[in-house]
C-alpha cells in the first residue's frame, strides 16, 4: 500500500516533527521559505511550519533538506515505549456508524482513529513522532501489514525497531473495542 503512495523516492526530514517524507509526493504539502522548499508529513506540519519558520531553522543546516543530521530525537527520561491509555467513544448521535479510539501522546498530540464497527476494516493513526495505532476488527493483522509496508520503503529508519503491543478498551456503552499498536524505540520529537 505504502508503495504505491510514496514509491521509494527521494526523502527528505519534515522541519517540524522530523519525520521522513518523500519528495515526490509529500503528504503535507511543500512550502519555500528564504529560497529553500520544505516538505512536510501533514498539513498540521505545514501549518504549524507556516506560522514560525525560523523556530524550526536553527540548526547546522536546514533541516528538510537530504542531509538530516540535524534531526531532534526525543531526550525524554520516560520509557519510549510504556503501555498507551486509549479512550473510545461511540458516535454521539447514537446511531452508531463509527468509534473513535484516541490517546494523549507523550508528544503532545492526541492520535484518534475512526472504524465502522460492523466493518472489517480498522481505523488507524500514525502520530508524528512515530506512534501508529489501529482499533477495530482486524487491528493487529492490519497494523502488522501497514507497518511492513512502512518498513520497506525505510520511512521509519530515524526511529529504531518498534515495539508492538494489543489491548482492548471499552466504550461507554461497554462496547469492547480491540486496539493494536506499535511503538518506536527512539520517537521523533
Amino acid at each position: 500500500m505504502l508503495k504505491r503512495l510514496f514509491g521509494r523516492g527521494a526523502t527528505v526530514v519534515d522541519p517540524v516533527c522530523g519525520m521522513r517524507v518523500d519528495k515526490g509526493v509529500p503528504p503535507g504539502g511543500s512550502m519555500e521559505h528564504s529560497g529553500i522548499l520544505y516538505y512536510f508529513c501533514g498539513d498540521r506540519c505545514n501549518k504549524v511550519f507556516e506560522k514560525d519558520p525560523a523556530s524550526f531553522l536553527t540548526g547546522s543546516g536546514p533541516v528538510g533538506s537530504d542531509d538530516d543530521s540535524d534531526v531532534a530525537h526525543s531526550t525524554k527520561s520516560t520509557n519510549p515505549t510504556a503501555p498507551i491509555s486509549f479512550t473510545a467513544t461511540e458516535d454521539p448521535s447514537g446511531e452508531g456508524e463509527f468509534v473513535d479510539v484516541a490517546y494523549v501522546c507523550v508528544c503532545g498530540c492526541t492520535p484518534g482513529a475512526r472504524f465502522a464497527p460492523d466493518s472489517p476494516e480498522a481505523g488507524s493513526e500514525h502520530c508524528c513522532c512515530g506512534r501508529v495505532h489501529f482499533a477495530g476488527e482486524n487491528a493487529e493483522s492490519q497494523l502488522r501489514s501497514y507497518m511492513a509496508d512502512r518498513a520497506e520503503t525505510d520511512m521509519d529508519e530515524d526511529v529504531g525497531p518498534y515495539v508492538y503491543s494489543q489491548t482492548e478498551v471499552s466504550t461507554e456503552t461497554g462496547r469492547q473495542v480491540s486496539v493494536s499498536y506499535a511503538q518506536p524505540m527512539n520517537p521523533r520529537k
